[in-house]
């Protein structure tokens, strides 16, 4: 079995095309039945501070212990545009740093990494019990601010949290998530090949193009150092082989 790098799929772990979960509510017995795998707490811990997301809307994933991180190119788009000028049109000709004294901070990204989930299902719904319309919106958005804002405490330069809807309100989750604010561009390659065949090859499988993006998260001036990242494998999935793929989706339907 192998756990592979991807900017894919709200932390959750799907098994080929399986299914899809909350890394929190994974169904370890029917994995255990099926495949003979059994998610323990470490392996999960894992899989949840590997997975990175780019505050916005991007799945990443971090993929050294110095803090390298691999997401889609459009995902880092907007930097790349942003570091580019009239000399440097780092979109069309697409960027390298040869060295880490190379890279250049993104002046707008932040990449998250989730460290926790808690429920908070009973005080979102004890909030909001009896009401409905415009006042059960206000109820809602206030006590979700409270916990978010409560979660966070003092820590507001490296800690962000973030109450989720999950099943239509059926669970409200808080997520805890460790901020990274000094985030930087690695490489990036040129528009033709990162959006090679645009968006209708952009929903179809297999899809020939270089959509990808390395960007480095920095702590007080240096690469940051990560215990938990995605390495690469140079044999890449075998037949039959077990493949996860964790990330986050801005919202799912899938059963």
């Amino acid at each position: 079995m192998r756990l592979l790098a991807a900017a894919l799929l709200i932390p959750c772990a799907a098994i080929a095309a399986e299914g899809m979960w909350p890394l929190d509510n994974l169904p370890a017995s029917r994995m255990k039945a099926e495949y003979s795998f059994t998610p323990g707490r470490d392996w999960v811990d894992h899989v949840m501070r590997a997975s990175a997301r780019i505050a916005g809307g991007c799945s990443a994933s971090f993929v050294s212990r110095d803090g390298l991180v691999m997401t889609n190119h459009h995902c880092a788009a907007a930097c790349v545009s942003q570091l580019s000028s009239a000399k440097k049109n780092f979109i069309a000709d697409g960027f390298l740093a040869r060295g880490r004294g190379e890279e250049v901070r993104c002046p707008e990204i932040e990449i998250n990494r989730l460290e926790r989930i808690s429920d908070v299902t009973d005080k979102v719904k004890g909030a909001v019990a009896g009401l409905d319309g415009e006042a059960f919106k206000l109820a809602k958005n206030a006590v979700e601010a409270k916990l978010s804002s409560a979660c966070v405490g003092a820590d507001r330069e490296t800690a962000r949290c973030d109450v989720v809807d999950l099943y239509h309100g059926g669970l409200y989750h808080l997520y805890r998530y460790r901020r990274f604010q000094d985030v930087r561009l690695a490489w990036a390659p040129e528009l033709a090949i990162a959006f090679f065949g645009g968006d209708p090859d952009n929903f179809n499988f297999p899809r020939y193009d270089l959509d990808i993006a390395l960007l480095r998260v920095y702590e007080n001036g240096r690469p940051a150092r990560l215990k938990d990242f995605f390495p690469f494998s140079k044999a890449g999935a075998e037949a039959g082989e077990m493949v996860f793929v964790s990330g986050h989706p801005g919202s799912t339907q899938r059963q």
